[in-house]
């Protein structure tokens, strides 16, 4: 917003010429008139080289808070202001100066309007309410920032007077106007004269008034400077509550204690807030919008359902299966029975003695008329260890015995009996 320093050097035989834009006033930095160094309007050292004399109060009045200015080296004033370096010796002026923009009224001013600032700092100036008479009690400037932020406000006074002066007043010098906060009911007296830069007020709230009078002198021209300060208040998210304390903020969800801190830097909070959701944790701080999932009570509920199903559905087929695969294997062995001609259910049976019984024998034995096959009755304990398996088959055990009769219910005879 502000242009840099301009710097000029004007030899005795020039003039000092300013031209600023029509949204801009001179503002001189730093004036300095004599011999100070060699350069441009010095070429040697003939004697009371530094030699300089502060002539700011000259050019303020001659220049600052106007659009242009042009000031003759030959100004009486100027010349005699030159104390400390000889008068037969050549000085120069030496001049550091800015065009500053200044608030300009959009449209004319009419009694009643208000005019308002657009930028969150700048200047107002005394000589565009003498030009147009916008900024004066009748249209007043508005300097509004945004809620949450206040207002600073310093005056550039070119109407000062000198030291001893200024002594000579102890109330008000120059009536330049008046700094009203109406929210607050505040009323400040703007006097003029005394300093070239001094604070006026700093706001309580986010809006002043700025009444500047049109009717002063032509040499009591002035700037006052505004500027935002702070940050404005934050809108916190969905299902979050906000509290600030001066240059912080605190941010949190009203779900959980999860918070955010934020700081104010110049005008710009520091910090990252993240979302709230009604039930749940929200946003962690980040890059970029990374949601942190919950589980709320019913996807909890949920999700045990299905988990119970899962292992419910597992043992069941587990257990299906095992059934199933036992069922199979029964049936295998019956078939396997049935394919080698082994007895029937009638003549099968268990001897938990000492006996076995050799089906082999008997196996696919067709015997005349109604006779029954042939079961061999085999005593192990009385079987030969060195006899071979066919040796039994063949009927050498040294004690067998032939039944003609079925044997489904002798199985209980003693060993004794059946010999």
């Amino acid at each position: 917003m502000y242009c840099l320093p301009e710097h000029k050097e004007v030899c005795d035989d020039m003039e000092f010429v300013a031209d600023c834009a029509k949204d801009e006033v001179i503002l001189i930095g730093s004036a300095k008139f004599g011999r100070m160094r060699i350069g441009k309007c010095v070429k040697n050292d003939l004697g009371y080289l530094g030699c300089q004399n502060d002539v700011l109060g000259l050019t303020d009045r001659w220049c600052s808070g106007r659009q242009r200015c042009r000031v003759l080296l030959t100004n009486p004033e100027l010349t005699s202001a030159n104390t400390a370096c000889l008068a037969d010796l050549h000085s120069y002026l030496d001049v550091e100066y800015t065009c500053v923009p200044v608030a300009i009224p959009e449209s004319r001013c009419q009694s009643t309007s208000q005019n308002k600032v657009k930028h969150n700092q700048g200047y107002i100036s005394s000589h565009v309410t003498a030009e147009t008479g916008c900024g004066s009690p009748r249209a007043p400037w508005v300097i509004e920032a945004q809620s949450g932020q206040t207002i600073d406000l310093w005056l550039i006074d070119f109407g000062a007077l000198d030291r001893e002066e200024q002594s000579l007043y102890t109330s008000c010098h120059q009536l330049y106007g008046f700094i009203i906060e109406r929210d607050l009911g505040v009323n400040l007296t703007m006097c003029g004269g005394t300093e070239r830069k001094r604070h006026l007020y700093k706001s309580k709230t986010n809006k002043v008034e700025v009444h500047m009078l049109s009717q002063l002198k032509d040499n009591f021209r002035y700037l006052v400077q505004y500027t935002f300060v702070g940050c404005s208040d934050l809108t916190p998210p969905a299902h979050a509550w906000y509290k600030r304390e001066d240059y912080e903020a605190v941010i949190g969800c009203k779900s959980n204690d999860k918070i955010w801190r934020l700081y104010c830097k110049g005008n710009t909070w520091d910090g990252v807030v993240g979302n709230c959701s009604k039930k749940g944790k929200g946003e962690e701080p980040g890059k970029g919008s990374r949601t942190t999932f919950m589980f709320t009570f019913s996807s909890v509920i949920l999700l045990t359902s299905v988990v119970c199903g899962a292992v419910l559905l597992i043992i069941i087929v587990i257990v299906g299966g095992s059934v199933y695969v036992k069922k199979q294997r029964i049936k295998h062995e019956l078939k396997l029975r049935s394919d080698y001609g082994m007895l029937s259910q009638d003549h099968y049976y268990t001897l938990k003695s000492g006996y076995g019984i050799n089906t082999m024998t008997s196996a696919n034995i067709q015997l005349p008329g109604d006779s029954q096959p042939l079961v061999h009755i085999v005593d192990k304990d009385a079987m030969d260890t060195s006899t071979s398996q066919s040796d039994c088959v063949c009927g050498t055990m040294s004690r067998s015995l032939a039944i003609d009769q079925p044997i489904k219910n002798e199985t209980r005879s003693s060993r004794g009996n059946l010999l």
